[in-house]
């Protein structure tokens, strides 16, 4: 379904994004005048998917109430399918045709799967998962050996740590993007890194501010943006467009 804005001007609009892209969404809406908020949710709601989508919706509701926004956008991925579900009430909400963040960084949803055509054993970095810490690292899973030896005894700690390093097997390169914003060779070497100490290749990709911008600013084209009219939620969709929207079931 191809939905448009009315055809006034975009004057206000609402932001929500991922802890993931706190730092570049904090930096690019200041272009923005039509942006009345940005608002952060915490990245480890992606560690359960419906806890995302209760989240995203209860914030969807608060903004609309609270700013009576022309639009909602979301700087986020289908994400594991935490975007499932997920509903427009009162205004139109917006999100790229993302399967996860890792497009907002590389620019465009075709980049995004020939890289994983082409290298699927690659594992993405990017300045906010080395900020959280769930990118592999030397300190998440000292984190996570920490929270281990809190609940379970040493030795079943430990068989948790190997289980962790193992469902990684797959991977054997560690990729870097960024924006440009904020600290990126400190977040470039950190990366590099990690990948030295999975024993993975390194490689440096450069980034594409395009689709965020676009996002922010409200370009909208079907091609590359999904827009969610009010009484319908975000599903799923099994083709290059990954998102579609439906009629909320009475």
């Amino acid at each position: 379904m191809d939905v448009s804005l009315p055809a006034r001007p975009l004057q206000k609009l609402v932001v929500l994004t991922c802890e993931v892209l706190k730092l570049e969404v904090e930096t690019l809406v200041k272009d923005f005048p039509h942006i009345a908020a940005v608002e952060v949710l915490e990245m480890n709601l992606h560690e359960t998917p419906v806890l995302l989508k209760e989240a995203l919706g209860k914030k969807i509701a608060e903004v609309e109430a609270r700013h009576h926004p022309d639009a909602v956008a979301l700087v986020y991925g289908l994400c594991g399918c935490g975007l499932i579900g997920v509903r427009a009430v009162t205004c139109p909400v917006v999100v790229a045709r993302a399967h996860d963040c890792v497009t907002l960084f590389l620019g465009s949803k075709e980049r995004y799967l020939q890289k994983q055509k082409d290298h699927p054993e690659t594992y993405w970095y990017t300045p906010g998962w080395n900020k959280t810490e769930r990118a592999p690292s030397p300190e998440k899973f000292e984190r996570l050996r920490h929270e281990f030896t809190k609940k379970f005894d040493e030795e079943e700690a430990e068989y948790l740590i190997e289980q962790e390093m193992q469902g990684l097997h797959i991977y054997k390169t560690a990729a870097y993007v960024d924006l440009g914003i904020g600290e990126s060779v400190e977040n470039e070497a950190y990366a590099k890194k990690c990948a030295e100490w999975m024993g993975w290749k390194f490689e440096r990709e450069t980034g594409n501010r395009g689709l965020l911008i676009d996002l922010l600013a409200g370009r909208w084209d079907d091609e590359r943006f999904l827009l969610v009219p009010p009484g319908h939620e975000i599903q799923h969709s099994a083709d290059a467009r990954v998102m579609k929207a439906v009629p909320v079931a009475p």
